[in-house]
């Protein structure tokens, strides 16, 4: 878990996104880490980062004819399909490369007999090709009448294996499964038995459905005749795919029953079903098991059809030892008494995709409570299950919120909340048992913040908010991810606004839809999409017709949002006023390293609801909207305005440019009375005018202008996007050895706030934004090594270690970080880590140890968290990010991560939310043509396709982008 999602502004994550050199983690990325991306290969086609929401969707090998529209939505959410000719043109251009200079100047007899055969075969094939009633193949010319025979794979066994593509047929679904499971916690293996009931939506002639990695498959098939046949099993690994022939052809319309037993082991890595272990008191070890298969890996503990569009019901029986739980989506209904242990029998599930069943075998806690008939509970280890009563409230007051705004009950009769001491993602929403990290699910009084106490409350919102936006209603394909996704993360900051007004939060691009429908329309059409589509899985037309028949005629919901969907990039809104005149135009914003394809004139065209706030020179401001559908627009406001902003409270998804006059008005306001605009208008500022120079459209100088407003800013938000800003700026410059003008950076920052940092105290007291406030100045002023600052951490580390007394959880961050730069307060930090039981604060403990300068040390933290020694291997991406903030140990970091990539890439599977995080991190402020070649060969000669990761992709760009940046605008930081 990466804390650094406390320490960031509350934007919108369209605009986190698209932030100047790096992003950091958001709570989408913290709830949602998909762990495995089956588009990570060698046929996807980059995409520059800022043509992408900050969630990512996933994606096929291959498109049939009928997906192919789902294209440009999934480079909406992260993704590409192969580009169908790209293997042909890499073939081409390694062949052209191989033979440059190989080859002597071939004499004119060797030209004129080269060009005659070729004219010869050439007109050879176009008269065969074009035979009447032929078609050419590689066998021949056969008859258009005659079918051209398939080229099928090949099984393990070198029999022909019955299905050629890497989806799954659809003349075969199943009805219900019934799974029992027998895990063996000593052995660390499990066995099982699914029975599934399938039907024949079209004559089948096989059975084929997903399986990876489970031995010893015995199959036997039961027909409508009654009769029993054992089936011979067909594996096709490159698929992940079983297939089984049958005996005769199962009619249309027909059902059938397939049994499958198989053996496996638990899985060594956070995908499927895998073990972990924890400590107990009096430090004795034990071993728990738990599932995540979000989005490919049900099939790595039964046999399936794992695909979000074949829902089913399923049935579970789990056995298990004496002292052990086994938790399952649904109620337990039956305990049977073994010889060797217990059988638990849950209840059928309601109609659910594979990737959300879940199950989990431990010796854990809970607390409960009935909210509206549902039994909600908190699951944790026993150790921890005091920290889980905060968890338990948010749950019934959100549970309720949700149930009551959706206009449809939870449909589940229970809701278990469980905290995994060791789990890849943030958590999951499994419906009916979401599992979370302990760091967003516990909440301790005395050592927990306010900040942990909202990022917990976001997180189980987010997955609340999934069991009807992704569980009741599933996207049909991972390319319309945004639908589970993009809802849930929209649900998460409206109930913290409707329920949880002291944590504020930000919006989302579902935002500005919201905004422009008004909020009741948007709401009934919300209860409309879910209601016409429950327990079925849709696609994003789904979503838009439900809304067009609520708007009706007025507004084609559909039109405007295809084109959010279907285009890379977002607009960039260009503003020129002329009196009481406004010319708004629109062209496509991308951060790629090719100008040209940046901005400019291109047929990318968006529906843009822009919505603004203007001030007359002689009275009060005034609000406006206008609906931007074409490249060019004019608003004719009712006075000529002193300055005039867009995009209110940054509830679009846009950029906006206000030219040289507009940005002049803009800032003048801003230094004469700030408050005219909110907090989050003045965040919205500030990014858009750093995006800007960021790319050359707005002078760096222009944005540094606006910054001098903040000596009359008094809000944590604005205050954290200029830090988040001149921070990367910072950060470049001094990882490239320009330590003069980082230095004098920092100096400059540091002044603008001097006030506001003498004023803090070293306490707890105040709301949440004062805080948070507290937190970013005094990080601020220690980083900067003022000395006040550092005595003061120092004095309280002190006190904390001799006296042991209690720290303020607002600043207990930074009191770590000053505090490690000793080496007995590093050896006494670690020694507490070792034996807090809060995981908000062992967090900050590990971004204490990081923060040393201590090279051996360094290494040492690196080692452990890699191989879960002392440091749980789950924390090992966020251990290289802590470190790779700091100029001593970047290099250090990169190198770690070169040297054992082998090994990284073993814990973490490519595509997975930490290995992006490590790629990304470790390599976000390389600015110079050394480390550009240096990552590029680096990847080139790693084993498998990581050189084709989309991380991997996007940190070249990176790269490239630092290092124009840096040449554009090294010489005009000399006046800071």
């Amino acid at each position: 878990m990466d804390s650094a999602s406390n320490d960031r502004a509350q934007l919108p994550r369209n605009m986190i996104e698209n932030s100047m050199f790096e992003e950091e983690p958001d709570v989408v990325d913290l709830a949602k880490e998909p762990t495995l991306n089956p588009l990570e290969s060698e046929e996807v086609e980059y995409e520059p980062r800022s043509s992408r929401l900050l969630v990512r969707g996933l994606g096929e090998h291959e498109m049939d004819d009928d997906e192919e529209d789902y294209e440009s939505s999934a480079k909406l959410l992260g993704m590409s399909f192969m580009n169908r000719s790209s293997g042909l043109r890499n073939n081409v251009g390694n062949y052209r490369q191989a033979q440059e200079g190989l080859c002597p100047v071939p004499s004119a007899r060797t030209v004129i007999v080269s060009v005659v055969v070729v004219v010869i075969l050439v007109s050879i094939v176009t008269v065969i090709y074009l035979l009447p009633k032929c078609t050419f193949t590689k066998e021949g010319c056969h008859k258009k009448t005659q079918p051209v025979e398939l080229i099928y794979p090949i099984a393990t066994n070198g029999q022909r294996f019955p299905w050629t593509k890497s989806r799954l047929p659809n003349y075969i679904k199943p009805l219900e499964y019934n799974i029992t499971l027998y895990p063996n916690l000593t052995t660390m293996t499990f066995s099982g038995k699914v029975n599934i009931k399938l039907n024949a939506t079209g004559n089948a002639n096989a059975i084929v459905l997903h399986s990876s990695g489970l031995q010893d498959i015995q199959a036997n098939v039961t027909l409508r005749s009654g009769a029993t046949h054992n089936l011979s099993v067909l594996e096709y690994p490159t698929f992940e795919m079983i297939a089984m022939v049958l005996p005769e052809t199962l009619q249309k319309g027909t059902e059938c029953l397939l049994t499958i037993e198989y053996h496996s082991n638990f899985s060594t890595s956070y995908y499927g079903f895998y073990k972990m272990s924890y400590m107990k008191e009096h430090n004795n070890s034990t071993w728990l098991a738990a599932t995540q298969f979000e989005p490919l890996a049900a099939r790595k503990a039964f046999p399936c059809f794992d695909e979000p569009a074949f829902k089913s019901t399923f049935r579970l029986e789990i056995k298990r030892s004496e002292e052990h739980t086994a938790l399952s989506n649904m109620p337990k209904i039956k305990t049977t008494v073994l010889p060797d242990g217990r059988l638990d029998e849950f209840a059928t599930s309601v109609k659910m995709s594979t990737y959300l069943v879940a199950f989990i075998v431990s010796d854990m806690k809970n607390v409960t409570k009935y909210a509206n008939g549902t039994l909600v509970s908190i699951y944790a280890i026993p150790q921890k299950i005091d920290q889980a009563q905060y968890a338990l409230d948010t749950a019934i007051t959100l549970l309720e919120f949700f149930s009551d705004y959706f206009g449809i009950k939870y449909p589940l009769p229970k809701l278990d909340l469980v905290a995994i001491p060791d789990i890849q993602a943030g958590a999951m929403e499994n419906w009916g048992l979401l599992t979370f990290r302990e760091t967003t699910l516990l909440y301790t009084e005395n050592s927990s913040s306010l900040m942990d106490k909202q990022l917990i409350t976001q997180v189980i919102a987010h997955e609340l908010a999934h069991q009807w936006f992704g569980n009741l209603v599933t996207m049909e394909w991972w390319n319309d991810l945004w639908l589970n996704e993009g809802f849930a993360t929209y649900m998460e900051y409206f109930a913290l606004q409707s329920k949880f007004k002291d944590l504020n939060a930000g919006a989302s691009i579902l935002q500005m839809l919201n905004v422009y429908l008004t909020t009741d329309i948007f709401h009934k059409c919300i209860e409309k999409y879910l209601s016409d589509h429950k327990y079925e899985t849709t696609k994003s037309d789904g979503l838009w017709d439900s809304m067009n028949q609520v708007v009706g005629s007025s507004r084609d919901v559909k039109n405007i949002m295809k084109t959010w969907t279907q285009q890379a990039g977002y607009p960039l809104v260009t503003v020129e006023k002329k009196g009481k005149e406004v010319y708004v135009s629109q062209e496509r914003f991308l951060r790629t390293v090719n100008s040209s394809k940046a901005t400019g004139n291109s047929s990318t065209l968006w529906h843009v609801p822009l919505s603004y706030i203007f001030g007359p020179c002689d009275g009060p401001s005034e609000n406006g909207s206008f609906l931007l559908n074409q490249t060019q627009g004019k608003i004719v406001l009712p006075s000529e305005p002193c300055w005039l902003k867009f995009n209110v409270n940054m509830t679009g998804y846009y950029i906006v440019d206000y030219g040289h006059d507009g940005w002049d008005a803009l800032i003048k306001q801003l230094r004469s009375n700030p408050t005219v605009f909110a907090a989050s208008d003045r965040v919205n500022l500030i990014h858009d005018i750093f995006v800007l120079s960021g790319v050359g459209k707005e002078p760096l100088l222009r944005a540094f202008e606006l910054l001098a407003y903040l000596v009359n800013e008094t809000e944590p938000a604005p205050i954290q996007q200029a830090l988040h800003q001149t921070r990367i700026i910072h950060s470049l410059l001094a990882k490239q050895g320009f330590s003069y003008l980082a230095a004098n950076l920092e100096m400059r920052i540091f002044n603008l706030l001097r006030d506001k940092i003498d004023n803090q105290k070293w306490t707890d007291d105040g709301t949440l934004s004062a805080q948070e406030l507290r937190s970013l100045l005094l990080d601020l002023a220690c980083m900067h090594g003022d000395d006040h600052c550092i005595n003061e951490a120092t004095q309280l580390f002190n006190i904390w270690q001799y006296n042991g007394t209690r720290l303020p959880t607002a600043v207990k961050k930074i009191v770590f970080k000053v505090g490690a730069h000793t080496d007995d307060g590093w050896g006494y930090l670690y020694s507490m880590y070792n034996t807090s039981l809060s995981e908000a604060e062992k967090i900050k403990m590990l971004e204490g140890l990081a923060s040393t300068d201590d090279g051996k040390k360094l290494q040492w933290l690196m080692s452990a968290s890699l191989h879960g020694e002392d440091i749980r291997t789950q924390d090992f991406p966020a251990v290289i990010h802590f470190i790779s903030k700091n100029v001593p140990g970047f290099v250090l970091a990169w190198n770690f991560v070169k040297q054992n990539w082998d090994e990284i890439t073993q814990k973490f599977p490519p595509g997975s939310f930490p290995i992006q995080s490590i790629v990304t991190k470790v390599t976000a402020n390389f600015g110079t043509e050394v480390y550009l070649n240096e990552v590029i060969n680096f990847f080139n000669s790693t084993k498998g396709k990581s050189r084709d990761m989309w991380c991997v992709k996007e940190a070249i760009e990176a790269i490239k982008l630092n290092i124009q940046w840096i040449d554009k605008n090294r010489d005009n930081l000399n006046w800071l």
